[in-house]
């Protein structure tokens, strides 16, 4: 369901429905035309609930679903279901898999919903779940797929980078979230990995994979650098450093890197340059001081 049909859609709610009302800020006192409308669409639009709560409001309406012009079938049968008129056994699962003691299957659903490299029925095998559950799931509680990238971008990521920049990150974050990331960045079977959930084993280039850890190791850096991130400790900068030392040393030592695809060298290669970069410790942070008080003199000059 796309942004343009939420708005038509949010021209029938009911107004004294408690998903309408609730839009309200109580700070708010605008002296706008439609304003509660404006409200409710600033809500509407960035809810992956939308389907469900739509739906519902209609329960204890004066407003009947069928005079609206929705030709939704999700929430037709959300509907119907939720007040009791029938019993639809897909919605019914739908339902289960939002409550939280299916926390793990709802994370699994969220995963491969934001891979959108893949297609239904691919997601509902991997999931394991029938079609019909998972479309039902997606339409009423975790609308994402026909969306714009903004929007998306801000269901899995509703703090941007920030998120990723604690150093505890992977320990407090929640596991859903990570999953759900691991899968809109990479693919899902690298968030069905943080599940522990087996999947068919991929060939890995030794060379490769440290080339791809090493660039985007470098890339984070950079990005924190623009950002201002050399006035802070950064493990993220530290560790890019420290990666650029290696190659300044192995460039200045080209035998280092002979035999290194050969039986784990590559491992042993970079183990034992981050341990002569460790001997070198206090030498690396000596540098890395001078450089601070010089950007701190830098500072001090363009104040005076």
């Amino acid at each position: 369901m796309n942004i343009k049909r939420i708005s038509q859609l949010s021209e029938v709610i009911d107004r004294k429905s408690h998903y309408f009302v609730s839009a309200f800020l109580e700070d708010e006192s605008w002296d706008l035309p439609h304003s509660d409308l404006i409200s409710f669409l600033a809500v509407a639009w960035n809810d992956p609930r939308f389907g469900w709560n739509f739906a519902t409001s209609f329960i204890g309406s004066s407003r009947h679903i069928g005079d609206c012009g929705i030709y939704e079938i999700w929430i037709w049968r959300a509907y119907h279901h939720a007040a009791g008129l029938v019993c639809d056994e897909v919605i019914e699962a739908a339902l289960a898999i939002d409550q939280s003691h299916c926390r793990i299957k709802a994370n699994i659903l969220k995963a491969v919903l934001v891979d959108f490299r893949l297609d239904w029925p691919e997601m509902a095998r991997i999931a394991q779940v029938e079609e019909e559950v998972l479309r039902a799931y997606e339409a009423l509680f975790f609308n994402v797929r026909g969306r714009d990238k903004t929007y998306v971008n801000f269901i899995v990521y509703p703090d941007g980078i920030l998120s990723e920049m604690r150093e505890d990150y992977i320990i407090t974050e929640d596991i859903g979230n990570l999953m759900m990331r691991a899968s809109y960045s990479y693919g899902i079977h690298e968030a069905l990995e943080l599940a522990r959930i087996r999947t068919s084993e991929k060939t890995m280039d030794i060379q490769e994979a440290c080339e791809e850890f090493k660039y985007r190791v470098l890339k984070r850096a950079e990005l924190l650098v623009k950002l201002g991130g050399l006035n802070h400790k950064c493990p993220a900068i530290d560790l890019a450093l420290q990666l650029i030392l290696i190659e300044k040393k192995k460039r200045q030592r080209p035998e280092a890197s002979v035999g290194i695809e050969a039986g784990g060298g590559l491992v042993r290669a970079i183990a034992s340059d981050i341990a002569r970069i460790k001997a070198d410790d206090r030498r690396f942070h000596e540098l890395v001081a001078q450089c601070d008080a010089r950007q701190a003199e830098k500072r001090s000059a363009t104040v005076k």
